[in-house]
């Protein structure tokens, strides 16, 4: 891929992408917070990699809730991007409409003089 296609899936994707690395920074606070409420009875990788099933579901639960949330807000961004791009090109019709009428007017107006 070109960097030019990469800046692109970034703008278009940037908000997921946050989302993704936020999960992953939270399962190691997380982590951490669990391995440091322990005791430190364990390592550290032992605490990250748990199995437990309830801290398994707690932290799947949450990153889960994060990701779904920034692809959401993800596509709203992305929407209202568009939105903004049609909006735009609807005003530069309507200017060129404007300026059409205006010259056709002048015209009409310069003849009956």
């Amino acid at each position: 891929m070109s960097d030019e296609r990469y800046s692109k899936l970034l703008t278009k994707y940037y908000l997921v992408i946050a989302g993704i690395i936020l999960a992953v920074v939270y399962w190691f606070i997380e982590s951490f917070i669990h391995y440091v409420s322990s005791a430190y009875e364990h390592n550290f990788f032992t605490h990250l990699l748990q199995m437990d099933m309830n801290e398994l579901v707690m932290r799947l639960t949450f990153t889960s809730v994060l990701l779904v949330m920034s692809i959401i807000i993800q596509r709203l961004v992305n929407g209202i991007r568009k939105s903004e791009k049609n909006t735009e090109r609807a005003f530069q019709e309507l200017d060129l409409y404007k300026n059409l009428l205006i010259h056709d007017f002048r015209n009409i107006i310069q003849n009956i003089q």
